[in-house]
């Protein structure tokens, strides 16, 4: 629905609809035994980390140790990360640092939280305080995180951690915030959050060490990784959007009704409102499926998203990218950000394309 002609009352009217709507969808779920099997025997699947059989098991500390005369001097880089149970299915998110947009060398850059070591000094308790920190700064426990191993590439290393028993859910997040939870397709595909561009060392190394991107089932079967996307909204909006995810639209070139989304760009377009209040994107991991591609579908052209697909994409000169799902689980809201239209600035990347910024 565009809100945008609405008064408060009317769209408060449509917040209450859509509210019932879904408590009644929920209700309908939970009351059936049958589901709610169906629910138990998936939370129950057994979640296999490739990546993690390929790590030196052993504490960093005591390989330095050991291996003194070649490795007294060196990086590490905290790779930290949760698995994402709260979707149709697990999915992987790192933790980022981003570096604040007046840095000198990478203004606005999101990279592994790293240090330099001289004389193996305090190494391990440098990698745990940091843990604390960003369990701290997510509101976690600070003893909620797990250490894995690490990978050593010329005395270059990559300490892994897992968040265990609490994860980082829907959140808001400001351009300030020096800790960001990045999905893989971000890392791999866009290689950038939003316009905030991801440091080539931290795409390089996961295109170098692919089994660290995925994550597998009891049968050895890969999970669908989730591809990001936005859509945009008013202040008011977010709170129900992050809490209860995107309802269903119809569009005129589809027959049944979908969960749309769009990317980043995008969805600044679509919370255009004259500038006369505060604004909001949301961000999303989507679950595709079995995806119907429509590069060449014009608008007024019917498309089909028959039972052999879960997900349409679609992409036109106008709208585009849009993504239409199926059904509500495809949808997981990740984080919230916020406009404020009053005081948005136009600025250009060097293809003299606009850039938006969030607060």
């Amino acid at each position: 629905m565009d809100y945008s002609d609405c008064s408060d009352e009317e769209i408060d009217r449509e917040y209450h609809d859509e509210r019932v709507t879904l408590n009644n969808y929920y209700e309908s779920i939970y009351n059936n035994d049958s589901q709610n099997e169906v629910v138990k025997n998936d939370k129950e699947r057994k979640i296999n980390y490739p990546g993690l059989e390929g790590l030196n098991k052993e504490l960093i500390e005591v390989f330095l140790l050991q291996n003194y005369d070649k490795c007294k001097n060196g990086k590490i880089n905290i790779c930290s990360y949760q698995i994402n149970k709260s979707g149709k299915m697990p999915f992987l998110q790192f933790f980022l640092r981003k570096f604040d947009k007046n840095d000198e060398t990478k203004p606005d850059m999101l990279t592994f939280p790293s240090f330099t070591y001289n004389n193996l000094i305090e190494v391990m308790g440098i990698c745990e305080t940091i843990q604390k920190i960003i369990c701290m700064s997510n509101h976690l426990k600070p003893s909620n995180y797990e250490y894995k191993g690490f990978l050593n590439n010329k005395n270059e290393f990559y300490v892994f951690y897992e968040m265990k028993n609490d994860i980082v859910n829907i959140h808001n997040l400001y351009r300030t915030n020096d800790l960001w939870l990045v999905l893989m397709d971000e890392i791999l595909n866009h290689n950038k959050v939003g316009n905030f561009k991801i440091e080539q060392s931290v795409i390089n190394f996961f295109s170098r060490n692919f089994t660290l991107c995925y994550l597998k089932d009891e049968n050895d079967e890969y999970y669908d990784t989730p591809v990001v996307a936005y859509i945009g909204c008013k202040n008011k909006e977010a709170d129900f959007i992050s809490t209860f995810g995107v309802s269903k639209t119809q569009k005129e070139y589809l027959k049944e009704s979908l969960f749309y989304f769009t990317d980043y760009n995008n969805a600044f377009k679509m919370c255009d409102n004259n500038n006369k209040e505060k604004l909001c994107i949301v961000r999303f991991a989507l679950f595709t499926g079995h995806m119907n591609i429509m590069m060449n579908a014009k608008f007024n052209d019917e498309v089909l998203l028959d039972n052999n697909y879960d997900s349409v994409y679609i992409g036109n000169e106008e709208e585009s990218p849009l993504w239409g799902l199926k059904f509500y689980e495809q949808q997981v809201p990740l984080t919230c950000h916020y406009i404020d239209n009053k005081s948005l600035k136009m600025e250009y990347d060097d293809d003299k394309k606009i850039l938006y910024y969030i607060l």
